[in-house]
């Protein structure tokens, strides 16, 4: 009797070792598929984010003449002498360094707001950036992890045209 007994408890560890085997097999798997990549809906997010944050801000007037900022950016591509005048001191401003300032604000007011890192670049040459802002996006790629989405619109001038670009780190 005693030795039906031994063997059944004997059974009994036996299951006990093999569940808790199973379950460590799991963990360490899920663990090891688990990679610091972005997922994809995070890529598709950071991308979509980019897409109608830039879009937006192409369309978004500014008191420069009540232009647009899309407008606004041909004329800096064209190298226009238009000045505007600055909202935060008040001195007139060639119309580039005006955009800088106010796209900088905004994305100060967003991404910056939300903890994205990202760079923002708007050029004829993309040697020669006309507007050119960086928010930690050189931590994007600390460790060969993240990744930039980015976004472009390419605005017509009379010889070429100016790309503007969004990339939002994920």
């Amino acid at each position: 009797m005693s030795m039906k007994r031994a063997q059944t408890e004997m059974l009994g560890m036996a299951i006990v070792i093999l569940l808790l085997s199973i379950g460590i097999l799991i963990i360490v798997g899920t663990v090891m598929n688990k990679s610091s990549e972005p997922s994809l809906k995070q890529s598709y997010s950071e991308k979509q984010l980019a897409t109608n944050i830039l879009g937006s801000m192409l369309s978004t007037t500014t008191n420069c003449n009540n232009e647009r900022i899309s407008t606004l950016m041909i004329d800096c591509g064209r190298d226009w002498p238009l000045a505007c005048k600055s909202e935060q001191s008040g001195a007139e401003l060639s119309v580039c360094k005006y955009l800088n300032e106010t796209i900088s604000s905004m994305l100060n007011e967003t991404l910056n707001h939300w903890n994205k890192k990202y760079s923002f670049l708007a050029y004829v040459k993309r040697t020669d950036p006309n507007i050119n802002i960086t928010y930690r996006v050189d931590e994007c790629f600390v460790g060969g992890q993240g990744e930039l989405q980015k976004e472009f619109y390419y605005l017509p001038l009379q010889a070429g045209s100016m790309t503007v670009e969004l990339g939002i780190c994920s």
